[in-house]
């Protein structure tokens, strides 16, 4: 079933006219919470941009719309059917009370710029976004942050993909061990722009504290 499941994937993507609007469709349904494999599908995408079946900016940019539009819908569902309805019918499509809450406090604790970075955790991204409706959170904060966080996750996998090229395919059938490679090399790059730019941000607290009043 599942090797079924990435042969159906693989033909939408690579021998279909509408290739790029399918990507739309199964990132749309992937990050709004139905269980695909977006990473690999991401990545197969950049392998293919560097074969030449497919284009490397219009892959990005359907990849991108894809995510975002998942993204706003579970934002949507949050915000419209609100704490108690996703709590109580959230079960059936596999949020339990315990997921919706351990993202609400993630949420609040860290406020908005986890919407950024939580695209990148398989099990959080979806009902995050749900925790930001339910949350009421402003949808041009929720957009900003979250469609941020959607182009680095696109761009990343897709460019990983592209760069990987022919040692791709070998790489491919070690997927997981190299999921987690991925997920620790990115960590590592997230927390490193995190920490200049919090740098950053003291150095010049420090220059206008410094600066003769006038």
């Amino acid at each position: 079933m599942i090797h079924e499941l990435y042969h159906n994937i693989s033909h939408l993507l690579t021998q279909s006219p509408h290739a790029y609007f399918a990507l739309y469709i199964l990132l749309t349904l992937g990050i709004a919470g139905i269980p695909l494999p977006d990473e690999i599908m991401l990545s197969f995408v950049g392998y293919n941009a560097y074969k030449g079946n497919l284009h490397l900016i219009p892959s990005i940019l359907a990849a991108f719309l894809g995510s975002a539009s998942g993204l706003t819908i579970s934002y949507i569902l949050g915000r419209v059917l609100g704490y108690p309805v996703i709590v109580r019918y959230g079960r059936y499509f596999l949020i339990t009370p315990e997921k919706l809450d351990r993202a609400h406090n993630w949420f609040q604790r860290r406020g908005k710029w986890t919407l950024i970075f939580s695209i990148f955790i398989p099990s959080i991204r979806h009902i995050l976004a749900i925790a930001a409706g339910t949350s009421k959170m402003n949808l041009k904060s929720f957009g900003f942050f979250a469609y941020l966080g959607a182009l680095l996750w696109t761009s990343t996998f897709i460019l990983f993909g592209f760069f990987l090229g022919k040692q791709y395919p070998k790489l491919e059938k070690s997927w997981r061990h190299l999921s987690y490679q991925m997920h620790l090399i990115i960590l590592i790059v997230v927390g490193s722009a995190i920490a200049l730019f919090l740098l950053y941000l003291i150095l010049r607290k420090i220059a206008q504290m410094r600066k003769p009043r006038g």
